[in-house]
This record gives C-alpha cells, structure tokens and sequence, in this order.
C-alpha cells in the first residue's frame, strides 16, 4: 500500500473517531509504507506509529503526515546493500572457528570434536565449504550432500553433516551473520546401524588373536587390545582412559558423568570393578611409559610428541582390517556376557559386568550405590571372563605380555 495523501488522512481520521466512540473501542488503521494511525476509544485521541518496530512517533494533531512518513524510514532496519551481503564469511572460515569455540567453551568432548571435524571433511568432498553463508540455502546443501550419499557409510555422514551444519548456522542467525538459518530441518533420514559385528567367544582365537599377532602392530596397541578384551568396557571409555580414574587399591574404574555413555543423562558416576590380572596389565602400561619417558594423564597415551592427548582413534582403526570385519572391538562385550551367564552369573551381575544398569528409578532410589557384595561378584565375574581368555583364546603374543605384567598364565587356577 502507497502513501496517503492529508485529504484522505482527515477522512480517515474522522471516520475512525466515530468508529471508536460507536463501537467503543480502539481503531487501528495502516497509511501504508510502515506507519499506523491509532485511535483511542475514550478520548478519540489519534496518534501516529510505526508497524515495525512497533513504536510510537507522535500526535496525529501536531505531527504531520509527512514528518510521519520521514520518521518510519528513520527506524525501518536498512537492508543490507550488495558489497555488504558479498562480505559474509566463508562457510570453512565460520564452521572451524565455531567448532573450535565449542571446544574451548568445554560443549564438546576430545571424541565428539575429531568427529566434528571428519564430517567438516566430508563437507569439503560436497564442495560446500567455500559457499558463503548468505548463499546457503535447503536445496543447494542436500543437492550437493545426495552426490556421495551412495552406500550405508556414506548415508551416517550425510545426515550427521546435515545436522552439525544446522546447529552452526543456527549459531550465525544468533550472532547475526545470516537473517534466518535456511536448514530447518533434517531431509535425510535417520540411517539404522547394522549390528556390531561379533563372533562366539569360543572362536576368538581365530578369528581376533591370530590375526592381531601380526609383529607389524606396536606392542601399546597390543596393551589397548587386550585391555579391551580383558576388562569388556566401551572403545572410547579404553581409548581415553585416565590414571586418575583408576584406583589400584580397591581394583576400581571410577568414570565420572561426562565419561561415559549414560553420565550426560544421569549425572551418576560409573564404577566398575576390575580383576586383579587387569591391574597387572595397567601397571606393566604405566611402567613402560615411564621407561620412554612419557608423562600424561592417559593411560594410552599418544606417542606423537607434538600433542599430549589420548592415541587417536584414527591409529587403531586401521589394524582392525585384519580381522576381516569378522569381529568389532564392541565384540568383546557381548562375548563376555554370554560366557558368564553360561558359567552360571545371575543377570543382574552379567548386566552390570557390562556397566548396564538394569535397575528401575524406584530400585535407584533406594540403592543409590554398588555395595561391596556386589561389586565382589562383578570382580568375580571379570576374573573368571579374564581366566577363559587366558586359557583358550589368547595367542602366544598376548601370553607374552601378561607375563611380562608378572601375571602367572600357565598356573592359573
């Protein structure tokens, strides 16, 4: 709608103002281009506003109608001229330094970052790290994400790209670098995980020992192997491990929330207990890092001396191929369980094994924690997983390590 001009202005105003006292209420009228004209129902007092944002420019009777046009061009937000939008940052430049920020602010965990930035990798392949952001829009991301989404791999990373994409451009509309995030929701679909690969644990030897014998793997990769196999626990709780959260005198693994899987749901702290072989196996790992004179705060650490993290994920990994893909590291747990039960455990003890809580809220509620006869028969149900391994699966490598780790194998109960 055009501008009026003062003839119309006082018809409207006379119209409005009997209006109002007829229907007693407040009229309110649009002149065009931003500005309203209020009527008030009592006092028929007319005043001047702008739509957006909603303000009040003055008296009807002592503004004019074209000092109220002047000053609703005055408060409307100017648009962005062209050399302005053509200044937005480039996506690659935005998505590091936002990850990066998200990191130091602590939201986002060692595991959760590297994998941040393998799917900023998989954005380059999609050729959308160097659109601007003002350019980005629905259409143009999932175009060029459905080129590799070809296989089941590559469908996990088209929707988890999608998803850190959103969440950073929703961080630039709060910031005000873009005027809305284009992607409001996800078009690909949630992808199903096919079951972690695994083998009975009667087959292990062939199918995971024998393989990983192999001389080419180092010797502390071999140590988070058979820690992984030995003690049952999560890939990532192993991988980041720290001295600080092992208590060599009670055989405890003490996991505070943000460390494992179920903590940022429950706040509660994670303890497993661990056989007495276990520990053996942690101090022979602590003893030859301190004979290659490495200090850190994780127990696998990483032996690239430019960084002082955890061994990376990425140095693991590759090994693995050599099983086939006949049995994932995540095996083990399964593998575990089963045998337990078969050796008569209860549930309840297999489950928490595995660091399950099988408990309901009311059963939480009055045993908030693992008292000592129980944690005795999760011990007991990791040293007698500990003993089959050592008997009937492990291979002459592994054997060699844990004697080293002054464990007795060849008298084991």
């Amino acid at each position: 709608m055009g501008k009026i001009t003062d003839l119309e202005l006082k018809k409207i105003l006379r119209d409005g103002k009997e209006k109002a006292t007829a229907e007693n209420k407040q009229v309110t009228k649009g002149l065009g281009s931003g500005l309203l004209l209020v009527i008030q129902k009592k006092t028929g007092k007319a005043d001047f506003y702008c739509r957006e944002p909603y303000q009040k420019l003055g008296s009807a009777e002592k503004l004019t109608l074209k000092n109220a046009y002047a000053k609703v061009q005055e408060l409307k937000p100017k648009e962005k001229t062209r050399a302005e939008r053509s200044n937005s940052p480039i996506l690659r430049e935005f998505l590091t330094s936002w990850l990066e920020e998200q990191f130091k602010k602590g939201e986002m965990r060692d595991q959760w970052y590297m994998n941040n930035k393998s799917l900023v990798r998989f954005l380059d392949k999609c050729k959308l790290l160097s659109v601007r952001l003002d350019k980005i829009n629905r259409k143009l991301v999932y175009d060029k994400i459905s080129l590799l989404n070809t296989d089941n791999e590559q469908a996990h990373n088209a929707y988890a790209s999608f998803q850190l994409l959103e969440r950073c451009l929703y961080d630039a509309e709060l910031r005000g670098v873009i005027e809305v995030n284009p992607l409001t929701k996800n078009p690909f679909k949630r992808p199903k995980y096919e079951h972690r690969k695994s083998v009975g644990y009667t087959n292990l030897k062939t199918e995971f020992f024998e393989p990983l014998s192999n001389p080419i793997i180092p010797y502390y990769i071999k140590y988070f192997f058979l820690l992984i196999a030995l003690s049952g626990r999560r890939f990532t709780e192993v991988r980041e491990l720290q001295w600080s959260e092992i208590d060599f005198d009670k055989k405890l693994i003490i996991l505070p929330p943000e460390r494992h899987k179920t903590g940022h749901r429950t706040g509660l702290t994670q303890i497993d207990p661990i056989s007495d072989i276990i520990i053996k196996l942690l101090l022979l790992v602590k003893q030859d890092l301190e004979n290659e004179g490495i200090t850190s705060k994780y127990v696998f650490a990483t032996r690239d001396k430019r960084f002082n993290g955890a061994i990376g994920e990425n140095t693991i990994r590759p090994y693995m191929k050599l099983t086939n893909g006949n049995h994932d590291l995540h095996g083990f747990r399964s593998c575990a369980q089963t045998y337990v039960k078969d050796q008569g455990i209860d549930t309840e003890t297999a489950e928490l094994l595995l660091a399950h809580d099988t408990r309901t809220d009311t059963m939480k509620a009055y045993d908030r924690e693992l008292g000592d006869e129980r944690l005795q028969k999760i011990r007991k149900a990791s040293d007698l997983w500990c003993r089959y391994l050592i008997r009937n699966q492990l291979t002459a490598p592994y054997l060699t390590i844990l004697r080293l780790a002054n464990v007795d194998v060849d008298n084991l109960e």
